[in-house]
């Protein structure tokens, strides 16, 4: 079995949980949406009490794109606006609320609206150290140089990249608040994953391998290797999130990460 790295347990305070939740969630999500080399942008947002809402008919069928986030008790009122808005559009959406807004009323109003109860997703933190120093001769950093390796990549895994938006992309993708890594196998690109930077904050996401080459400890490569890149930029805190159980749950776990919190996702 492969050991567990060892690293400090994050203590999240409810400060920390309102930055996460709102704040750095909301400026990933735009960052995400702005220079996604997948379609060009049309996200909306609006804010109806407490809550955000983001929708993009550009991403029908993402429940990253079209969801709620902040929504807490005192905005059931709030409900059928929102419904409306998502209902001008045609587009389902998620609510998302991380546990401390998870109170008996709002999940009541929730289902009387209709929502059902979906998937949770988990929060990992970690906080970036020395210890997490790796030695990867397989990754990569994306740079301007070497940018046809990850769209290569993508385009080998599925993302249908649009030539419009590289060239609009390509500044952040190498640029100071966004990176990009790949683990190379015999000459030959077959794992990607990302990391945003806010303020002292990293979170590391867009993990993919392909399938053939799913096994070999890529994906740990990734982790350890931007842990690092967090922990030279400064940062305190690092995060990542995924569903329970899964594979990308257990690499976390053994990369040093610790899990924070579950959310309650409700669809409609």
């Amino acid at each position: 079995m492969e050991p567990v790295e060892q690293t400090a347990t994050p203590i999240l305070s409810l400060n920390d949980l309102d930055y996460i939740t709102n704040t750095l969630d909301r400026s990933f999500t735009r960052f995400n949406n702005e220079y996604s080399l997948m379609a060009k942008s049309s996200l909306e947002e609006k804010r109806f009490g407490n809550a955000v809402a983001f929708k993009d008919k550009n991403h029908p069928t993402s429940n990253y794109y079209n969801r709620v986030i902040g929504l807490s008790e005192g905005d059931e009122a709030r409900l059928d606006e929102i419904l409306t808005w998502f209902k001008k559009s045609n587009l389902h959406f998620t609510v998302s609320l991380p546990p401390h807004l998870q109170s008996p009323t709002l999940v009541s109003a929730l289902y009387q609206k209709g929502f059902q109860l979906s998937e949770p997703d988990c929060l990992f933190a970690a906080i970036p150290n020395e210890a997490n120093e790796p030695n990867f001769r397989q990754v990569k950093k994306i740079t301007k140089n070497n940018l046809s390796i990850l769209l290569k990549l993508m385009k080998q895994s599925g993302t249908n990249v649009l030539p419009t938006q590289v060239k609009k992309s390509e500044k952040v993708i190498v640029g100071s608040r966004f990176d990009f890594y790949v683990v190379i196998i015999d000459g030959i690109a077959v794992a990607r994953a990302s990391i945003f930077f806010h303020r002292k904050t990293a979170w590391l996401s867009n993990a993919v391998t392909l399938p053939e080459f799913r096994g070999l400890g890529c994906q740990g490569m990734l982790l350890k290797t931007r842990l690092n890149a967090a922990f030279n930029r400064g940062c305190s805190l690092a995060l990542t999130d995924t569903h329970f159980g899964t594979t990308s749950h257990r690499n976390i776990l053994r990369s040093g990460f610790h899990l924070c919190y579950m959310t309650a996702e409700f669809t409609w």
